[in-house]
């Protein structure tokens, strides 16, 4: 399900924005840190679990999510530079985020807070750096970042879905 909106939408050759396979891979590891994201704000309040196992629970879905996360900014760049690199109607498209319309809710939503912030966030949590922090900032952290990733995830569809309508094969 996840992959499924990136490959019709990378299949249609008229949308030189959509027209590479790396739409597909990207909207599955964003569908993945979305989902993952999701499961760290709904795990905690899901069951009664013990303090240990919570946490173990936490640090797991983080592990996770990190993988996910570096997949996704990983098909960025190839997105951009494949997209730099083919004809004049791909090189067009790619316009909408590199200094078009979209530039600022992909740049600034997608990728500074709805990628870069919550990685550095969590491998911050990850490696303990955040475990100093008193409980008041380590509990608004397990809420904002998990949010970042949602509101990322979802203005990561809506720029692909609204540039490759803007853009037509010329």
């Amino acid at each position: 399900v996840g992959i499924y909106t990136g490959v019709l939408l990378g299949a249609i050759p008229a949308r030189p924005f959509w027209n590479t396979p790396m739409v597909a891979q990207l909207f599955l590891f964003s569908a993945l840190s979305t989902a993952t994201a999701l499961m760290l704000l709904l795990a905690p309040r899901a069951a009664a679990q013990s303090e240990v196992q919570r946490d173990l629970q936490h640090r797991t879905l983080i592990r996770a999510d990190l993988v996910f996360i570096f997949f996704e900014l990983f098909l960025i760049v190839p997105f951009v530079v494949h997209g730099e690199l083919s004809a004049r109607s791909a090189r067009q498209a790619l316009e909408m985020i590199l200094g078009g319309p979209y530039t600022a809710v992909f740049w600034v939503g997608v990728v500074a807070f709805g990628i870069l912030v919550p990685m550095l966030v969590e491998a911050a949590e990850l490696f303990g750096a955040a475990r100093r922090a008193p409980a008041v900032v380590r509990r608004a952290i397990h809420l904002a970042v998990p949010i970042l990733i949602l509101i990322g995830g979802y203005l990561l569809r809506w720029v692909f879905v609204h540039a490759g309508q803007d853009t037509l094969f010329l």
